[in-house]
């Protein structure tokens, strides 16, 4: 293993954009990011994307959304995602 290849064992990927497959992991935790955010988005649609190989695969994912009567349009999510498939929220926090 080269010494590149060794810097990027368990590094986050460099950002990509969001494919149909990001788009369904985020879909999975929409559900419990309204419920704790105490928001309901109108529109929800993941642009970008890093990976991390983390007992699993975790994902930073940066997605534009809308939420009546508010500024906010971006949601930025951690999700980890486990050998048995299961889909949770690590963290999120919203921006305008």
């Amino acid at each position: 293993m080269s010494a590149t290849e060794q810097a990027l064992v368990g590094a986050w990927s460099p950002p990509q954009k969001a494919d149909p497959e990001i788009q369904h992991i985020a879909n999975q935790v929409r559900g419990e990011v309204e419920s704790k955010a105490g928001v309901t988005f109108t529109e929800y649609i993941a642009e970008t994307f890093q990976s991390q190989v983390m007992a699993g695969m975790k994902y930073k994912i940066e997605l534009k959304v809308k939420v009546v009567d508010t500024k906010l349009t971006k949601l930025h999510l951690q999700v980890h995602k486990d050998f048995d498939q299961h889909v949770s929220v690590s963290f999120y926090y919203l921006t305008s």
